[in-house]
């Protein structure tokens, strides 16, 4: 129930990108009820630059376009099991975009829909809730007299989904100096490190630093940061906007030790 809810307030946040003016929906939870599972939850709308708006009752007009847009959201999920293809995804965002131009509270008709990668974001996050249901469970989002049912059968591929948004792959190359946040002392998984003032992880691919690593004959100290060839993939969509990026580390080239850096005391053993 809490995925769920924090579900909903994502997709709340990404459905208001229909209006170009500042608006915050919250979710709020009122009550939990005994018995099957049932939560009562409300909307509540602030920070909106009220000189955009044409209606005075703009807070109940664009509520009704959350709880319509939630529930566009949910019949679209209960006739599918994945997102089949990228049309199917620009006919649900339109859709939101038709909801949202229905509440004629702006001067101009001004309404966009909500951008696809924040879209399969939220579609991922109410899956990922929906599978910890068992076969004989249902869920369901009931408002204004329209029930919809959550279907525990859809989830989002990850790699499928950055397929369908990805119109252009831009590679690079270049040596970096990366400072390691944590490492990964298997081999397996991702480092983590800072770059640029950023947090990003990547796995090291150089097999021969690794096997130095692991076995201590290098040794990688709390604020250091390893000078690297470092290979980065960028994925673009149509409007050229940035999808995602990966990050891989294809050779090691020295460790670099942090500059005045202090290694932390144990403190005293208890005397007995």
């Amino acid at each position: 129930m809490s995925e769920l809810i924090e579900g909903f307030q994502s997709l709340d946040n990404d459905l208001v990108r229909a209006f170009p003016v500042k608006v915050n929906p919250v979710l709020l939870l009122e009550d939990i009820q005994v018995g099957s599972l049932k939560t009562v939850v409300k909307n509540v709308l602030t920070g909106v630059e009220d000189e955009a708006l044409k209606n005075l009752e703009w807070k109940k007009m664009i509520g009704g376009f959350l709880v319509q847009g939630k529930h566009a959201v949910l019949q679209w999920i209960e006739r599918r099991e994945q997102i089949e293809s990228r049309k199917a995804l620009e006919e649900l965002a339109q859709r939101i975009r038709l909801l949202a131009e229905g509440t004629r509270v702006l001067h101009l008709p001004h309404y966009s829909p909500p951008p696809l990668p924040l879209l399969i974001k939220d579609l991922a996050m109410i899956g990922e809730a929906t599978s910890h249901l068992g076969p004989n469970d249902t869920a369901t989002y009931e408002s204004e007299g329209t029930t919809s049912a959550f279907n525990n059968k859809f989830h989002v591929d990850a790699e499928f989904a950055e397929e369908l948004l990805t119109d252009e792959t831009i590679s690079n190359r270049s040596e970096v100096l990366l400072r390691v946040k944590k490492p990964d002392y298997l081999g397996e998984s991702m480092w983590d490190f800072v770059h640029a003032g950023h947090a990003i992880r990547a796995k090291i691919e150089d097999h021969d630093w690794l096997v130095q690593f692991q076995f201590q004959r290098i040794q990688v100290l709390p604020g250091d940061a390893l000078r690297v060839q470092l290979e980065t993939t960028t994925h673009h969509g149509a409007d050229g906007g940035e999808i995602m990026t990966y990050y891989r580390i294809l050779k090691v080239i020295g460790v670099k030790r942090a500059s005045g850096g202090t290694q932390l005391e144990l403190p005293p053993s208890p005397q007995s």
